[in-house]
């Protein structure tokens, strides 16, 4: 994974009956530019978008063209400790979320 963020399925690989707590409040960034040697585009960038917000958390990431380059932004967010058990399935979506950011390849094209 290139993500350093601490959370995911390997800490919560299912969704809590009970009010789940994080170790500690964070929030962790990432701004890359990512160059070609040659003009590429990558085709699946819409792919990479998130948007998810809740009260104890948040994740945003997305990845914008920037003339001949791209920029790749990713910014999670933990607000606070405590998770309500009421917002167990929201806090799985945070999960998945970020798991599948963690596995996620660019697809490469060369622009027309």
């Amino acid at each position: 994974s290139w993500l350093s963020v601490p959370v995911g399925s390997y800490l919560i690989p299912e969704q809590p009956s009970h009010d789940y707590f994080f170790d500690f409040v964070f929030t962790d960034t990432y701004n890359f530019s990512i160059e070609f040697n040659s003009p590429s585009e990558i085709s699946n960038a819409v792919a990479f978008s998130r948007n998810i917000v809740s009260d104890s958390f948040a994740l945003f990431s997305e990845i914008e063209p920037a003339g001949d380059s791209y920029v790749l932004r990713l910014k999670v967010v933990v607000k606070e400790r405590r998770v309500p058990a009421a917002e167990g399935g929201r806090l799985m979506e945070f999960v998945k979320a970020i798991d599948d950011l963690s596995a996620f390849s660019l697809r490469l094209r060369p622009k027309s």
